[in-house]
């Protein structure tokens, strides 16, 4: 479990219109958290980058804007990195990164059950993205360069 600090209560102000914004430019969300980093249950030692991660369409604005921006090192937006990056440990061990390996048309169909076939058939069009600070612990950074490209 993160730390405390990390409460639904804290996030969801300061996050919501950035999240709002990013979704208007053909965006769903998939995931989302702050860079936060300290004790959580049972004393353990929590840290994680913040992110944002989800799917678009190929020629969406924001993947448009978002590989005029991308820099060497951070993978290329619209493809799986190289090697999993890890966003998430506890005590210094991974508990979550981002994969190395694209889902198949078969987990999206379960991942998205219940959506009607024509969205599902847009889903599978769709380019996964996480967007993500590399610092460990920094809430704010992301948010701020996620308003600029929305």
């Amino acid at each position: 479990m993160p730390p405390r600090s990390a409460t639904r209560s804290t996030m969801v102000p300061a996050t919501s219109p950035t999240l709002a914004a990013v979704c208007r430019l053909g965006f769903v969300i998939t995931d989302s958290w702050p860079g936060i980093g300290g004790s959580g249950a049972g004393g353990a030692h929590w840290r994680q980058c913040a992110l944002v991660a989800g799917c678009g369409r190929p020629r969406s604005p924001l993947l448009a804007r978002l590989r005029a921006r991308w820099h060497e090192g951070a993978g290329r937006p619209g493809r799986p990195p190289r090697t999993p990056v890890q966003l998430i440990d506890r005590n210094g061990l991974p508990v979550w990164a981002v994969p190395s390996w694209r889902p198949g048309r078969d987990h999206l169909a379960r991942t998205w059950s219940g959506i009607g076939r024509r969205a599902l058939r847009e889903m599978r069009q769709s380019v996964a993205v996480h967007v993500y600070d590399p610092e460990w612990g920094r809430d704010g950074q992301l948010w701020r360069a996620l308003d600029r490209l929305a």
